[in-house]
């Protein structure tokens, strides 16, 4: 199953990335972020930063349990993009 937010990020673009990262380690989900995975790893969060303030993108989840997508909804609206 695969969900996409769309979300224009203002601010704190690395700690939303930093915060995605910890999520799909955490619940062994996938979280792609235009045309790239995003993956708790140091490059790809530097490729990720490289990306400007007030990018518009899509965050895409994958996953294989649809209990997950509730928790991921809950996880983005706690955070202000």
């Amino acid at each position: 199953m695969e969900k996409t937010y769309h979300v224009t990020v203002e601010r704190g673009f690395a700690t939303l990335l930093t915060r995605c990262a910890h999520y799909a380690l955490a619940h062994n989900v996938a979280i792609r972020l235009d045309s790239f995975r995003l993956e708790p790893t140091p490059e790809a969060l530097v490729e990720a930063l490289a990306l400007p303030i007030g990018t518009y993108t899509e965050l895409r989840l994958t996953i294989n349990d649809d209990s997950s997508v509730d928790e991921f909804e809950r996880f983005l609206s706690t955070y202000q993009l």
